[in-house]
């Protein structure tokens, strides 16, 4: 897994190995600190930095935790690599399929974040906010905004409006 590492002076790629019981991890591209974050983050992205005996547990007394857990084989959540990240794909995702989110953001990391190779592979991570901001164009937006003016402009016919507000819709109705 590729991502800012927070602090935001670095990214890493983290690889995670299990053996038995045993997790191990190689952490690229971050230094010192950053690299003992990269990987306390990793163990938070994979629900793996609380002990996790009572998570059976909290099945039994949940019906729908316990039907969650055993449709997933008692796999715990997987989660975004920080609040900053969970952010981020909440405005990108805004209205718009998870797989259009991914895509958009795999896009940004490409353009804007730093890249991290990994034996002979490179990984795009997804920008710091400090490249966030730096990036002045984005054209996957462009198609998103176009998206979204395609539907308000659909939705009167059936008995809907939205009101954009933005006044940027090409050709909206009356």
């Amino acid at each position: 897994m590729t991502f800012p590492v927070e602090g935001w002076r670095s990214s890493a790629a983290v690889v995670m190995r299990q053996r038995g019981d045993a997790v191990t991890s190689e952490v690229h591209g971050a230094e010192k600190a950053d690299a003992e974050r990269a990987w306390q983050q990793a163990l938070a992205t994979v629900s793996l930095d609380v002990d996790g005996q009572g998570f059976v547990d909290i099945g039994r007394r949940d019906p729908i935790i316990g039907r969650l857990q055993a449709e997933y084989g008692k796999l715990r959540p997987v989660l975004f690599h920080s609040p900053y990240e969970a952010a981020c794909a909440f405005v990108i995702g805004h209205r718009i399929s998870i797989l259009q989110t991914r895509r958009i953001r795999q896009r940004m990391a490409e353009q804007a974040g730093a890249t991290i190779e990994v034996d002979g592979t490179a990984f795009p991570a997804f920008p710091t906010p400090g490249e966030l901001l730096r990036l002045r164009v984005f054209r996957a937006w462009r198609r998103r905004r176009s998206s979204a003016c395609t539907t308000s402009r659909a939705l009167p016919s059936r008995g809907h409006w939205i009101e954009h507000g933005s006044g940027r819709c090409p050709r909206r109705r009356p």
